[in-house]
């Protein structure tokens, strides 16, 4: 087998996942920053405007999922970790069956838990 090596450097907003077969040397993963989470934030509540009068998505729950994102952006940029982890659940149980928006939140919920 040829020597391979591969680097996925990952900046800004983006997340990167990783399938791996057989790894040979060093995997580095890093701890959520409270702006990376911020942003993570930011990014669901842009993908909530663009669902807003959408079938899968009625104004009652836009509402709600958009007063928890705008507050929980605030908290993760404050360092208010666990108020940050109960709004996010909250968000969450209003979007969990509103197209991928659910699980996105799931995985900021899961980082939030990471934070120091």
């Amino acid at each position: 087998m040829p020597d391979e090596s591969y680097t996925n450097i990952a900046r800004g907003h983006a997340q990167v996942g990783m399938q791996v077969g057989k790894n040979m040397g060093d995997i580095h993963v890093h701890a959520p920053t409270r702006d990376g989470l911020a942003g993570q934030i930011e990014a669901v509540h842009n993908e909530l405007r663009e669902l807003r009068g959408s079938s899968d998505l009625d104004e009652q729950a836009y509402l709600a999922a958009q007063g928890g994102l705008e507050e929980a952006a605030g908290l993760a940029l404050t360092g208010q970790r666990q108020r940050l982890i109960d709004v996010l659940q909250r968000v969450w149980l209003v979007l969990s069956g509103v197209a991928d928006l659910g699980s996105k939140v799931a995985n900021i919920v899961t980082a939030a838990h990471a934070l120091r």
